[in-house]
């Protein structure tokens, strides 16, 4: 409670998809509120219930999901532009009325009236983040994309967050996800023997304020459950 962590990584990387899956997970001790102005409320429901093992579901299975979660999961479905009063807004609604322990903003890009160049905006974005976690007493994961990269295969870090530098200085937690399409590729192709087991993405934890861990893991993105898993198979 009361930090920030910007969960980064190139476009199409699996920021949101990693989160959702993670939620899944937190959901069995807190309730969350999802802010995702990149995603419509419908999809964010269909990739939980494919991470659940139901990828093509019947009414009922989407009947038992949504009673499952309802006390639990809280959407935001966004009506028009999104502004910093609307998370500010969210943020104190989910904590003092749903009681919700995390926050997910998806994404820092989204927010109407931040643009990628405006590097003050940001910072005081940033830092009201900062100011409501704590005061709150809330978690807040922020999705923030890198810049483009002239190389795919490039594995980005911290350094390559789209924007301002105080997205970085001021989060307590920085985690960046990398998906190795090109492997991906080559699996599916046949170019590579599944006896090679190469991982395909990667998970780095490359800050913590108060936790001196810092870090990567390997992992392998199941395409069928949108899942990101520890092991091949």
């Amino acid at each position: 409670k009361g930090e920030v962590s910007v969960i980064t990584g190139s476009s199409g990387s699996g920021k949101t998809t990693f989160l959702s899956q993670c939620l899944l997970t937190m959901m069995r001790r807190t309730n969350v509120i999802v802010a995702s102005m990149e995603m419509r409320v419908v999809i964010q429901i269909a990739k939980m219930m494919a991470q659940k093992g139901i990828s093509k579901p019947t009414d009922d299975d989407i009947d038992y999901f949504c009673n499952s979660y309802k006390d639990k999961l809280w959407l935001f479905d966004p009506q028009g532009v999104t502004t910093e009063k609307d998370i500010n807004a969210i943020c104190h609604y989910g904590k003092n009325i749903l009681n919700t322990k995390v926050v997910v903003v998806d994404s820092l890009m989204k927010i109407d009236n931040i643009s990628e160049d405006d590097y003050e905006a940001q910072k005081r974005f940033i830092n009201k983040l900062s100011v409501l976690a704590r005061d709150l007493e809330i978690h807040i994961f922020l999705v923030a994309h890198t810049r483009k990269l002239n190389d795919d295969n490039v594995i980005p870090d911290a350094t390559h967050i789209l924007g301002s530098s105080h997205i970085r200085n001021l989060a307590d937690n920085i985690i960046c996800l990398h998906r190795r399409k090109d492997i991906e590729r080559q699996i599916d192709m046949g170019e590579i023997s599944p006896n090679e087991n190469p991982n395909t993405a990667y998970l780095m934890i490359q800050k913590q304020r108060n936790h001196a861990f810092e870090g990567s893991f390997n992992l392998w993105f199941d395409k069928p459950t949108q899942t990101f898993k520890d092991h091949r198979n």
